[in-house]
């Protein structure tokens, strides 16, 4: 009888990550234009790479190119130093990212959640935003407002996490059609599952709002198959009677 049940275990184990694999997603580019450009760099659609605000400096230290969304899982990816900043020679000041703005009503007085970026520490928290929440504006480019958060003291916080600072993946450059000679930086493990079945557009610059990066998507959560609910169903039921036959 233990053998019974260790091979009904094992074919149960099976069935459920088999499951898990099979219900998620590739990983998707949900980068959209910030609607910011001249005409004749010819930007337009989601390409970001190599792309700054009208007028400012066009370096690769300062360009964000990307979001990335792989099933709940946020990544933001650019030539800027996402942990560490960019300390610009002209002024002698480390530029930082800023925070991660979220709408999910089209809402036009403001946005509906913030993720606050600690960058210092590697971690982030996830709030509602409120009438009494404030915005820290960019020291130079306006229209790339707000950068980070300024907490009002009645928004709710949703959770925390920690985040990743690694390099992109060679799949994840190509899915941003990226110059791969370029120096690249990725923020990730950024965790959108609260957003679940909401279309959401996203909002993030750095501290002078050289670059303003923006995006679009939506997160639904992963559910088993109906052939593999099928599948865990039978073998539990063929499981119950072989060992009920064996008490018998």
């Amino acid at each position: 009888m233990k053998s019974i049940k260790k091979s009904v275990l094992s074919l149960l184990a099976f069935a459920i990550v088999f499951t898990s694999i099979s219900t998620f997603a590739d990983p998707v580019d949900i980068t959209v234009s910030d609607g910011y450009y001249n005409n004749y760099r010819s930007w337009y659609s989601n390409r970001e790479d190599n792309e700054v605000e009208i007028g400012c400096v066009r370096n690769q230290n300062w360009d964000l190119e990307g979001f990335i969304l792989d099933d709940n899982e946020l990544s933001i990816v650019g030539g800027f130093n996402f942990k560490d900043g960019y300390l610009y020679p002209g002024d002698g000041h480390t530029y930082k990212g800023g925070d991660i703005f979220i709408d999910i009503d089209d809402n036009t007085s403001g946005f509906n959640f913030v993720i606050d970026m600690d960058y210092e520490n590697g971690t982030y928290k996830v709030y509602t935003i409120t009438d009494k929440t404030g915005y820290v504006k960019t020291s130079d480019v306006n229209y790339s407002n707000p950068y980070r958060v300024d907490l009002g003291g009645d928004e709710e916080l949703l959770f925390s996490g920690t985040l990743d600072f690694t390099g992109p993946t060679g799949e994840e450059l190509d899915l941003l059609g990226v110059d791969k000679t370029d120096v690249h930086y990725k923020v990730s493990g950024i965790d959108l599952s609260f957003l679940d079945n909401y279309e959401f557009k996203l909002h993030y610059t750095l501290e002078c709002g050289n670059d303003l990066l923006k995006g679009q998507g939506s997160v639904a959560l992963p559910e088993p198959g109906t052939f593999s609910l099928l599948l865990i169903g039978s073998m539990c039921m063929v499981g119950f009677w072989s060992i009920r036959r064996r008490k018998d």
